[in-house]
């Protein structure tokens, strides 16, 4: 009989948090962000949100992602006071056109031969890269056929004056 004269007192702090948020956004980029409760926010508007984060997916500024939500940068710098997550939310959000173009490059590579240059040249440098560096050494072009036009014969008295006068000028160093 006892259990049922005992009243069951909830606790306070999980119906303020129930009440401490006015929604919920789900999203396979960031997962879940929480957005409180406000009685006058712009932000209690789901689609100004909504707008705002999908203007980050396809990596637009603050300011960009602004006009496309239709707020000031004052409520935004705002909204991101009371969700401080949500800086690592835009971080997320701002990372998927790189992946959607590595994803493009990649698939091209079977089937596009310039394309799989192009990625290695950047991807393996030191191997692939057409640039010149500024430590790399060129050599000057040889052209056998010039050569062969100005070839003449040389006696072994000429080469050993040549060498013997480099060796003197070494040596008197």
């Amino acid at each position: 009989m006892t259990d049922q004269n005992q009243t069951i007192i909830p606790q306070v702090s999980e119906v303020t948090k129930l009440d401490q948020y006015a929604y919920t956004i789900k999203d396979r980029a960031f997962g879940i962000l929480r957005v409180e409760n406000s009685a006058n926010a712009w932000y209690r508007d789901r689609g100004k949100l909504i707008r705002l984060i999908n203007a980050f997916k396809y990596d637009a500024t603050i300011k960009e992602a602004c006009f496309s939500a239709g707020i000031s940068l004052d409520q935004y710098k705002y909204f991101v006071e009371k969700h401080p997550e949500f800086s690592t939310i835009i971080e997320a959000c701002r990372q998927m056109p790189i992946l959607r173009a590595r994803r493009t490059v990649v698939d091209q590579l079977g089937t596009d031969s310039k394309v799989a240059m192009w990625y290695l040249a950047r991807k393996r440098p030191e191997e692939f890269s057409t640039a010149i560096s500024d430590n790399m050494v060129l050599m000057p072009r040889i052209s056998m056929v010039e050569d062969a036009e100005n070839f003449r014969p040389v006696s072994m008295r000429e080469v050993r004056k040549e060498y013997e006068y480099e060796i003197d000028e070494v040596a008197g160093a």
